[in-house]
């Protein structure tokens, strides 16, 4: 087997957006466009990086692996394949009621540490007719990023995003495994910390000497692997080589809670928009917010290519957008 179908349940918090994340992953990671099934977008990919695509989802209320359908007596072939996907994972099985003479058969062609409390995959089976439907629920980057609060880093700006999000708009800038992320206004570094939590390379910075500061102290306190880079530069000019990011995403600031240290909101954006078009790849991706309105087109005039929007409101008085341009290559 060279492929395994994938099954995405979006959360519902922003349900189309959910939808393009994983529709992104998919195209990454090899798979194709998919289809929606019971409020599930299910899709081919390659069995080899099926867990890798999983493990990155940020807008999923559930995932996983779509084993297929079976008569009763086949079950055990199924069950074999999820072991072998599983590993040494912890596991429980879930049936429906009056099923439960299952588990103990799945359990022995399983093997392996059986964990009802704290698994790290699910194997759940359901009947329809004459046959059962095995799928294999595994953890996404969604649950370990949900548990980092911002407010309770030791250093907290109101401005920060939940750092769940920062994931899902990296997702969305489709930064490549082992490519190089940019923040370019990385505040108290959630959109680092969500890189470093998926797995990537990243780097960021602040004009701000407190909030570079407190950016370097919030990663050092989690702890966090992986390559992580932190210095106070002004985004408007990159202290880096040309060509050499893969990908970048940032909330700007927009002169209320943030300051624009002398420059109109749209004069910071437009100088962005310039220096990323040096150090960015071609062909890479920018995920970034912006007020409703306003600053869009300095990056469609500087050459970059409008790929996604999705509008968000905040509060009656903020309706930002969240924008994906694309340096065409």
């Amino acid at each position: 087997m060279n492929s395994i179908e994938v099954f995405v349940r979006p959360a519902q918090d922003f349900p189309e957006l959910n939808l393009t994340e994983a529709r992104t992953l998919s195209r990454m990671y090899g798979g194709d466009a998919g289809r929606i099934s019971n409020g599930e977008l299910v899709f081919e990919a390659p069995l080899d990086k099926a867990q890798r695509l999983l493990s990155r989802m940020c807008g999923s209320r559930e995932a996983g692996l779509l084993l297929g359908e079976y008569a009763k007596q086949d079950i055990p072939r199924a069950v074999r394949l999820a072991a072998g996907i599983i590993g040494s994972m912890r596991y429980k099985v879930v049936v429906e009621r009056g099923q439960r003479d299952l588990i103990t058969e799945i359990v022995h062609n399983m093997g392996g540490i059986v964990d009802i409390r704290s698994p790290d995959a699910i194997l759940r089976v359901t009947k329809s007719g004459g046959s059962y439907t095995l799928k294999l629920i595994l953890g996404t980057a969604r649950v370990v990023l949900s548990k980092l609060q911002p407010k309770k880093w030791v250093y907290f700006h109101p401005g920060a995003l939940q750092p769940f999000f920062c994931g899902l708009m990296c997702n969305l800038a489709a930064c490549p495994d082992g490519g190089l992320l940019l923040d370019p206004f990385c505040g108290v570094g959630s959109t680092l910390i969500a890189a470093s939590k998926l797995g990537l390379n990243a780097v960021g910075w602040d004009i701000s000497k407190k909030q570079a500061y407190g950016c370097k102290r919030n990663i050092a306190s989690l702890r966090l692997g992986g390559a992580l880079g932190v210095l106070r530069a002004d985004a408007a000019n990159p202290p880096l080589k040309s060509g050499i990011i893969d990908a970048a995403v940032f909330d700007p600031p927009y002169g209320k809670v943030s300051s624009l240290f002398g420059r109109s909101f749209e004069v910071l954006l437009a100088e962005v928009a310039e220096g990323l078009w040096r150090i960015l790849k071609p062909g890479g991706f920018a995920c970034f917010f912006t007020p409703l309105g306003r600053g869009l087109d300095v990056f469609v005039s500087r050459g970059f290519k409008l790929t996604y929007t999705y509008t968000i409101r905040i509060h009656s008085g903020l309706t930002r957008m969240l924008v994906v341009v694309t340096k065409v290559a």
